[in-house]
Order: structure tokens, then sequence, then C-alpha cells
């Protein structure tokens, strides 16, 4: 799940990049998509965050810009 290249976009793509990272994606042919992720900054503790939406009349890159942000908020945090 760390080397894994599914999730770029998802919650990694809004953590910083120095950090590990390591997530399970999920996607749907009607418009769901998640993500579950463990970080590890380095210099605290572990970040462990959920993503799980539902926007049908949303693009895929539209979802995953959903999923980086809340990947944002929790790395805020």
């Amino acid at each position: 799940m760390i080397e894994g290249k599914v999730g770029d976009t998802r919650l990694r793509a809004g953590m910083p990049a120095n950090w590990l990272v390591g997530e399970k994606t999920g996607t749907n042919g009607v418009g769901n998509a998640s993500d579950i992720g463990v970080a590890w900054p380095g210099d605290r503790g572990t970040v462990i965050a959920v993503a799980y939406t539902y926007l049908p009349q949303a693009t895929k890159e539209e979802r995953d810009q959903v999923i980086a942000e809340i990947g944002k908020l929790a790395a805020e945090i």
C-alpha cells in the first residue's frame, strides 16, 4: 500500500510529499470514490484519514480532487 500508485491523486495528493503514506482506494461505476490511508509524518504521530464520496455528476478528476482536499485537511490537524 505504501508503494502503490493508484491513490496518487487522492489522499496522498493532499499530504506533504515527504510523508510516508499507505492507502487503499475504492471506486465504482455510479459515482462513489473512496480512499483510506495511514500516513507517517516523521515529526509527529501517525495520521489516519478516510474519505468516502458519492458524486454521481462529477468526473473522476473532480472526485479525486475532493479526496485530495480531505487528505490536505487531515495533514493540517
